[in-house]
């Protein structure tokens, strides 16, 4: 109940925070490891009251029996508590900076996984996972603070139960000894006092147990808190119809009074004295140089961003946005489109058409029932961005926001798209809707279809009004490139590719495996292996010596009893030496278990997983659905940067963690989470074998007539744990797999954020987590009753046997000693704890071999890009040319989806390759092909005569090519030198800090990462650069392009061709790739970023191949006799050529 609230409030809250800024490594982490934590010590917290109770009733019977020595144990409990005390005043803090570091740790890993595609094309996929290892090792280093305070303060408490029994004993036998009256210590006396001892030194080990789960769980709880009383976003939008001037606004739908946007971690404002009013049924497109404020304008329009002056006034709060990076939660194609919204096929099919999505459908073998992949992972960016705006169609909101929504579409299907929606009969302009359109690249010649005008730039509004007005300034429209051949520049219209497409989309299958393999002995292994066998064995070492020499006193005490005063000491002696053994044996188990097998495991595992994730192909990321893999993988999905990083890196890492120490010291209280007992049980079956073992050998021998129960006993405890083994395995697997969607379906909200607040569908998604989160409860719920059933049906089996006892002890007068039966009596109390411990942990290691399980076979399961034959590793100066030979290729993704159909091209050595056509058309398949992303079918592809597919992969991303990818990665929470340089070369060019600043410089970005200043000292430009890129200015998505630009040409100075002889700096990596980089930059920065390419590569004689849909920009640039364009149709070749042969083709006049 309690995770289930806290739970609860943590994704309610989150619908509410800041969309800029927002940290969802640390929602998930409060999710997990805090509430966990909380809940688990609320759920022991709750017993400390009967607890107490206990306390109270064995002292007073105690008392009854010893008088004034009942003291003793309190005097005991007095200093293991203050001793306690003193460890918990620290704990808090230190369990704090724990979370934080594996906070921290998640963050990375997952910003690191969701940009495995862009890691992997620049060949820096194995690089990466050093700052998640540094991350990991920090986290450890905080973890080792906790366990040896852990380690400390069960010492502490274990002293209580082990060292009080023999003390009060003692100071017993002295009074006797001087008072010198009969027997020092009797059968009676000697039994019934060390089992009150226990009623009353057992519960208040239990309390001082609980205290550090109590204190630590405090940090947690804190933490959770301090979130929940984060301000929350604050919307400052006014409805026109609140608005103090209804004449103003009366035919208004967007009003804008002297608005100056600035975030709350922006000094000065973004843009300001924005004056703008926008009537209902008006169409106003707003453009500007990239960094100048549109996205920012568009956040604000829907109140994520707030204003530092003016007002924002709308005729309604319900806007169908379009984000620059389309939001696609994982389910069908429909789905997408529908949103949280009723089913309208009507409207549904006109959306179709109005964004040009049927001939797409077309291919689709499930059709719109397709499943798309989490954030739509599995759909080209021009199809991406088609779904989103068919949503917003299909939302019908009175206002509509699309910021840069069609910079992934060809030319023919953005002309089409923009004539269905604002042309002289678009649905828009009929339909009455308001639009705002943003746009980088679009052409001045959709500028004369808005009502409206605004150009942004230096921080302000650099022009607003008509196009009429802005025909006028010719200077104006050079900027936006306007010109009579855009529509000629624009790509053919192709028929879509069915197989082609549904190679990409495929239908999730949808089924689910639950059976582990309880009795796979192999797990063990696994996971003695990563723990170290010396560790191992030093822990069955210890767990062996505590059973013996915890249990042996009481068949010293039966010894003691009969034996006559003359010997007491020598028996005292022993009792002492063996609770002195019990208790460092106890201790061996705990830091063996904290101190070594934790660190061993959690590091070993950690890093296969990690090597395992890195090595993967990219086929692994994008081919493996969520519904399937879910099970299958811990959340090994599409969107693995997300699942996968909270699934396998967080729960099942947590489990080796975090549940590991405390498992091993008891069993009947489960401290610290629940995670990690699949760690802890082979490490602590052993214990309580040894223990039940040595007690049950005692007890029988104390009444041999308690054999004859022994097989029925046995055969009991064999049903009861087999009916219970069968069910609380799959509950145990059912309560794992049903939090995996608690996170999915919460890091889906949290990555569509603004476009959810946006459609006004809190409420919804609200209801959406809170389903999700019931269903995880269920099992969890039903898991625990299971469990209180056994420990009541295990109760009635002790009882029985206790019942047993004495009746064959009345029954059987003289057979047994008085001494036999006492000791017999304490060992059936022992033996309780010690079965139920027993069963509990045997079941649970059966149950939680799951997490083992998952890491195995993960491991075992996952491809690796690496393959047998990949061996060949060319010489330096390989390549050097750069002369790329494509001869007759095809790529398939299976046997039934041919992307690339023969084809057959050659790029000479210092050639500019222009790739384009429609979306869809093979020209990213190709791109992958060349970094073998995907390996070819059929044919080979060749650099410098070399055969790629002889060579490793690592060699061909690392030696031959420099790409820019159609979405370049930002690692959020790394710094932005390791953002510019993920590949650092060990023993070759080190890049020095004034070259990356210059490099910076060149494509305008240093002076937006030091808030404008253009010269700083060298010790603030190298903390800048060592800043974590989260903690600077947000960048724009242009801005990210010309980051990846800059990327690029840092990598070519590190590149291993890269010498300096005689002072003379020799050409890097031959070949740069491109792909799209261009398509979020307004007309002016592209041409910027084209002179950037041609003085850094084109002019140095590298060849470069460049994936475009439109030829608008490029074919400027291309230097007539030497460079090509290369029309793709269908994964063929349509046509090889100049620019005005392509362009003058039948079918692109058409």
């Amino acid at each position: 109940m309690i995770r289930g609230a806290l739970v609860g409030l943590i994704n309610n809250k989150s619908l509410s925070q800041h969309s800029v800024g927002f940290d969802d490594a640390k929602a998930i982490t409060l999710m997990s490891t805090d509430a966990e934590n909380v809940g688990q010590s609320a759920r022991q917290f709750h017993e400390t009251w009967a607890q107490i109770i206990e306390v109270l009733i064995g002292t007073v019977m105690l008392a009854r029996q010893v008088g004034w020595a009942c003291v003793v144990p309190f005097i005991m409990i007095f200093f293991c508590f203050r001793m306690s005390k003193y460890l918990a005043q620290n704990l808090q803090s230190k369990q704090r900076n724990w979370n934080e570091a594996t906070q921290k740790r998640l963050a990375m890993t997952t910003s690191v996984l969701s940009s495995m595609k862009g890691l992997k094309m620049i060949g820096a996929n194995r690089d990466a996972k050093w700052p998640i290892q540094e991350l990991r090792d920090e986290e450890l280093h905080m973890a080792s603070r906790v366990r040896w305070m852990m380690v400390a303060y069960n010492a502490s408490a274990n002293a209580l139960g082990l060292f009080a029994p023999i003390i009060t004993l003692l100071v017993f036998v002295i009074v006797a000894s001087i008072k010198k009256k009969g027997h020092f210590l009797d059968t009676e006396t000697a039994f019934t006092r060390t089992a009150l001892l226990g009623l009353v030194t057992h519960p208040a080990n239990m309390i001082m147990t609980i205290i550090p789960q109590a204190v630590g769980s405090l940090a947690g709880f804190q933490r959770i808190q301090d979130y929940l009383l984060q301000p929350p976003r604050s919307d400052k939008r006014v409805l026109l119809k609140e608005a103090d001037d209804e004449a103003i606004g009366a035919a208004a739908a967007i009003l804008l009074e002297s608005v100056a946007i600035q975030p709350n971690t922006s000094k000065s404002p973004i843009v300001s004295d924005i004056d703008l009013k926008v009537d209902h049924g008006s169409i106003v497109m707003c453009s500007g140089p990239v960094g100048c404020g549109k996205s920012a304008l568009a956040k604000a329009l829907i109140g994520e961003l707030g204003t530092s002056s003016g007002t924002i006034s709308l005729s309604s709060k319900r806007i169908g946005y379009c984000a620059q990076l389309p939001w696609l939660p994982g389910g069908t194609l429909k789905d997408a489109i529908c949103g949280f919204l009723p089913e309208d096929q009507r409207w549904y099919e006109d959306v179709l058409q109005l964004c040009c999505l049927k001939e797409d459908l077309e291919g689709l073998t499930a059709g719109d029932q397709t499943m798309i992949g989490s954030r739509g992972l599995n759909l080209s960016g021009g199809q991406r961005q088609r779904v989103a705006l068919a949503r917003a169609l299909y939302a019908q909101c009175d206002i509509m926001l699309l910021d840069d929504s069609f910079s992934a579409l060809d030319g023919q299907t953005e002309r089409r798209i923009v004539d269905n929606l604002i042309g002289s009969k678009g649905y828009l302009k009929k339909a009455g809707i308001t639009a705002f359109i943003i746009t980088n690249s679009t052409a001045a010649s959709y500028f004369k279809l808005a009502d409206q005008l605004m150009i942004l730039g230096d921080g302000s509004v650099a022009y607003q009004g008509t196009w009429d007005d802005l025909a006028q300034k010719p200077g104006q429209v050079i900027k936006f490139n306007h010109d009579d051949t855009h529509d000629r520049n624009s790509m053919p219209e192709v028929k879509v590719d069915k197989t082609a497409l549904s190679q990409k989309l495929k239908v999730a299958e949808g089924m689910s495996d639950l059976s582990r393999a309880a009795g796979d002995f192999s797990l063990y292994g696994y996971y003695i292996k990563a723990v170290k066998l010396r560790n191992f064995l030093l822990l069955l070492l210890c767990t062996a010596g505590n059973a013996l020499f915890a249990t042996f006193p009481q068949y010293l005490l039966q010894k003691w009893t009969s034996a006559p005063n003359s010997q007491t000491w020598f028996y005292a002696g022993g009792y002492v030496l063996c609770s002195f053994l019990a208790w460092v044996s106890t201790n061996g188990s705990m830091s063996s278990t904290w101190l070594l097998i934790a660190p061993h495991s959690g590091t070993e595992l950690h890093r296969r997983l990690l090597e395992t994730v890195v090595d993967a192909p990219l086929s692994f990321f994008s081919n493996n659905d969520l519904g399937v893999t879910l099970n299958r993988y811990a959340g090994t999905s599409g969107e693995f940067g997300s699942l996968l990083s909270y699934r396998s890196f967080s729960q099942d890492i947590q489990l080796v963690d975090r549940q590991l120490p405390p498992a091993i010291l008891s069993f009947t209280v489960r401290r610290w989470q629940a995670l990690a007992t699949f760690a802890a049980q082979p490490l602590t079956s052993p214990l309580e074998i040894f223990k039940l073992i040595v007690q049950t050998s005692l007890l029988f021998s104390a009444q041999k007539m308690m054999t004859l129960t022994f097989p029925l006993v046995v055969v009991a405890i064999y049903v009861v744990q087999r009916v219970y083994l069968r069910t609380s395995r799959q509950l145990r697997l059912l309560d794992l797999e049903s939090q995996s969607g608690v996170y999915s379906s919460f890091l889906e909200s949290l990555d569509g954020l603004t476009t959810i607040r946006a459609f006004g569908w809190e409420k919804e998604v609200e209801d959406a987590n809170i389903r999700s989160l019931d269903k995880s409860q269920q099992p969890s719920y039903i898991l625990f009753c299971l469990q209180r059933w056994l420990c009541i049906v295990l109760d009635l089996i002790v009882a029985a046997i206790a019942t047993s006892l004495i009746a064959f002890a009345v029954l059987l007068k003289g057979t047994t000693t008085a001494g036999q039966i006492g000791m017999a009596l304490n060992l059936v109390l022992l033996v309780n704890s010690t079965l139920l411990s027993f069963v509990s942990s045997f079941t649970n290691l059966e149950v939680s071999l799951g997490a083992i399980s998952r890491l195995k076979k993960l491991e075992a399961e996952t491809p690796r890009e690496h393959e047998p034959g990949d061996d060949f590793d060319p010489k330096l100066p390989w390549p050097s040319a750069g002369v790329v030979e494509i001869d007759d290729v095809t790529v398939a993704y299976n046997p039934e989806a041919v992307a690339l159909h023969n084809v057959t091209m050659k790029v000479s050595d210092g050639q500019q390759l222009v790739i384009c056509g429609r979306t869809g058309s093979g020209k990213s398949t190709l791109m992958l092909a060349l970094l073998r992303l995907l390996d070819v079918s059929s044919g080979s592809i060749k650099v410098d005569g070399v055969d790629l597919s002889l060579v490793r992969r690592s060699v061909i991303r690392n030696n031959c090519f420099v790409t820019v990818g159609q979405d370049p990665f930002i690692l959020d929470q790394a710094t932005l030198r390791f953002n510019l340089n993920p590949t650092p070369r060990v023993g070759l060019f080190s890049l020095d800090d004034i070259v990356i600043i210059s490099t910076l410089q060149r494509t305008g970005l240093w002076s937006h990462f030091t808030s404008g200043a253009s010269e700083i000292p060298p010790s603030e430009a190298k903390d800048i650069l060592d800043t974590p890129i989260s903690s600077l200015p947000q960048m724009s998505t242009g801005q990210i392009q010309l980051f990846a630009l800059s990327r690029a040409m840092l990598q070519m100075r590190e590149a291993p061709v890269v010498s300096y002889v005689l002072g003379q700096q020799e050409r890097g990596k031959p070949i740069l790739l491109l792909d799209e980089a261009t398509a979020s930059l307004d007309p002016e920065t592209e041409a910027a970023m084209s002179r950037i390419i041609h003085d850094e590569f084109t002019a140095k004689g590298h060849t470069v191949i460049s994936i475009s849909h439109k030829l608008g920009g490029i074919g400027k640039n291309m230097r007539e006799g030497q460079d090509a364009v290369v029309l793709l149709s269908n994964g063929k070749v349509e046509k090889i050529g100049t620019v005005q042969e392509v362009l003058g083709t039948t079918a692109l006049d058409n």
